[in-house]
C-alpha cells in the first residue's frame, strides 16, 4: 500500500509521447472502541480506542476523530479529539454515545462506546422510633435531590435488614422511599435504605 505514480507513453516512429497518473492504494482500517464505561459522581473520562495495525512496509496516512453521538449535552467538550486517547467532559449527567473514526487515504472505519455519567446520590433515613405496644410501623427516608432536567437519573431505593430479633421483617414497599415494616418479635432494630443511581450508590 502507498501511493505510486505510473507512466504512459505513445510512440509513432520517432515520435513519442508520455504523461503520469498518481494513483494511491489504501488499506481498509479497523479501529477498535473502548469498552462501556458505567461511572459515578463525574462528568468526565478518558476515552481509548485501539487503531488498526497496517501492513508492515506498506504506507499509510491513518488519522482518528472522535465525534459525539447522542446523549443530553450535545456539545461535549473532547480534550484531543483527533487522537486515539482523549478526554471526554460533559456539562449533563446521562447516558451518552460517542464515535471513533479511523481514516486512511479514502478508507474509514468507525465503531461508537457507550459512557453513562451519574450523579452521586445521597439519601436520608428517617428519625429513630421507640414504639410501645406494636409490631407495625411506617418509614419515610428523603431521597437525594438530582440536578434538573436535562440532566438524567435512574434513582431506586431498597430497605433491608441489618439486625434485630426477627431476621425476616415484612416491607411493605421495600422499593420505595416510604414502606410499612412489620417484625414477629419485640426488640431494637436496624434498617438501611440504599439509593442507587447507575454505578452510584449511598446508604
Amino acid at each position: 500500500y502507498g501511493d505510486y505514480v505510473f507512466r504512459i507513453t505513445e510512440t509513432n516512429g520517432a515520435c513519442s509521447n508520455n504523461k503520469t497518473v498518481a494513483i494511491r492504494f489504501a488499506q481498509q482500517p479497523t479501529v477498535t472502541a473502548p469498552a462501556a464505561q458505567d461511572l459515578c459522581g463525574t462528568l468526565s473520562t478518558t476515552l481509548t480506542a485501539t487503531g488498526f495495525s497496517y501492513q508492515v512496509g506498506s504506507t499509510n496516512w491513518h488519522t482518528y476523530q472522535w465525534t459525539y453521538v447522542s446523549g443530553p449535552d450535545a456539545t461535549p467538550t473532547f480534550g484531543t479529539p483527533t487522537a486515539i486517547s482523549t478526554t471526554a467532559a460533559v456539562d449533563l449527567y446521562g447516558d451518552y454515545v460517542f464515535r471513533i473514526t479511523e481514516t486512511n487515504g479514502t478508507c474509514t472505519n468507525s465503531q461508537t462506546v457507550a459512557v453513562r455519567y451519574a450523579q452521586q446520590p445521597t439519601v436520608t433515613a428517617p428519625a429513630a422510633q421507640n414504639l410501645c405496644n406494636t409490631l407495625s410501623t411506617s418509614v419515610t427516608a428523603t431521597g437525594h435531590s438530582y440536578s434538573a432536567a436535562p440532566n438524567v437519573n435512574w434513582k431506586t431505593y431498597q430497605w433491608a435488614y441489618v439486625s434485630g430479633p426477627d431476621n425476616t421483617p415484612t416491607f411493605g414497599s421495600s422499593t420505595a422511599l416510604t414502606t410499612t415494616i412489620d417484625v414477629d418479635k419485640y426488640g431494637d432494630y436496624v434498617f438501611r435504605i440504599t439509593e442507587t443511581n447507575g454505578a452510584c450508590s449511598n446508604n
